[in-house]
């Protein structure tokens, strides 16, 4: 049992010498931990350049010193970007989705409850009509939201190479 061990512990150590972490990019905002975001070769980046307001979109090939390469070929030099775009708002725009797909449900459940069991007029009861319009707002508030967050590179973000 103990030649076992001994096996294990001098494999997983043999191997741990060859473990290298993978190159990333971070974007931080310093001295706030909560806002860091990592990419790595296989992530997608949304960014702008200098002097230029087109949003350019590619997928991370490989991440060098002073640039990283597209999966398209484009060498993209990290002095030359001026913002990290990053999407938001997908996540309460599903809710907004969502709160729209509940109202057919609440209006045909509220027209069978009372066509079928109470046979009260009208069909469709006052309430249900006021908790879709709530629902309704919810969706077009929703999607208002903007699309992207801008993180400007120029005074409070960062885009650091982290090579090992």
């Amino acid at each position: 049992m103990k030649k076992l061990l001994l096996f294990l512990g001098l494999f997983s150590f043999y191997f741990g010498l060859f473990a290298q972490m993978e190159p990333f990019l971070l974007l931080e905002k310093p001295g706030k931990k909560k806002s860091r975001m990592r990419f790595y070769a296989g992530d997608e980046v949304l960014w702008r350049f200098k002097e230029d307001k087109t949003t350019y979109s590619a997928v991370i090939a490989s991440i060098g010193d002073s640039s990283f390469t597209t999966t398209e070929a484009l060498i993209v030099p990290f002095l030359e970007i001026e913002s990290i775009l990053i999407p938001k708002g997908s996540g309460l725009k599903a809710v907004g989705i969502n709160a729209f797909w509940a109202i057919p449900p609440m209006v045909v459940f509220s027209a069978a409850n009372n066509l079928f069991n109470t046979g009260r007029t009208p069909v469709i009861d006052e309430e249900v009509w006021y908790i879709s319009g709530v629902f309704a707002c919810i969706t077009g508030m929703f999607f208002l939201l903007p699309e992207q967050k801008k993180n400007s590179l120029g005074n409070k973000w960062r885009l650091i190479p982290i090579i090992h």
